[in-house]
């Protein structure tokens, strides 16, 4: 999901409406960060255990944004996911509750990202990247090229598919 990007223009400059919870039907985001990543960087494959909504937007840069529903990472079969190119000026992506989600920067970036829900990192769970698909594996190398992917131990340990009991 998409946000709808709004921008008022004027010769002051611009005015971008990045998200509106009415509009774009998400409830309200009562948690804002901002990160920055290494080209190569992955930020997680993380989802809650909570009705968490997650909103992106990229700043400066390019990012790969990995979504994952986490009934396909724990069912039997393919796992289907999508995986959207953020740059700056496009809208935000959304990434709805029981989905998780991924940032891989694509170039030096810097990102910002809000959650409906407050962090807790008790309710956060990890999987990892490499293990969903071979499929997803080999669409973020075609992206990736030769540059080697950055992880936290966290995101390391993170579980892979052929780890779960169908």
């Amino acid at each position: 999901m998409r946000a709808k990007r709004v921008v008022h223009t004027d010769e002051r400059g611009s005015f971008s409406e990045l998200l509106r919870s009415s509009k774009d039907n998400v409830p309200p985001m009562v948690q804002l960060n901002h990160l920055t990543s290494k080209k190569g960087a992955v930020r997680g494959l993380h989802y809650a255990e909570t009705t968490q909504w997650k909103s992106t937007v990229v700043l400066k840069g390019k990012v790969l944004h990995v979504i994952v529903p986490v009934e396909g990472f724990f069912s039997e079969g393919e796992c289907p996911f999508e995986v959207r190119v953020l740059v700056p000026g496009t809208e935000a992506s959304v990434t709805p509750p029981h989905h998780a989600h991924a940032l891989v920067a694509l170039e030096d970036s810097e990102m910002l990202y809000a959650s409906s829900v407050e962090y807790d990192g008790a309710l956060e769970r990890t999987l990892n990247l490499e293990g969903v698909s071979t499929e997803l594996t080999e669409v973020v190398g075609a992206f990736m090229g030769e540059t080697k992917l950055l992880y936290s131990e966290k995101d390391l340990q993170g579980q892979r598919r052929t780890e779960c009991a169908y």
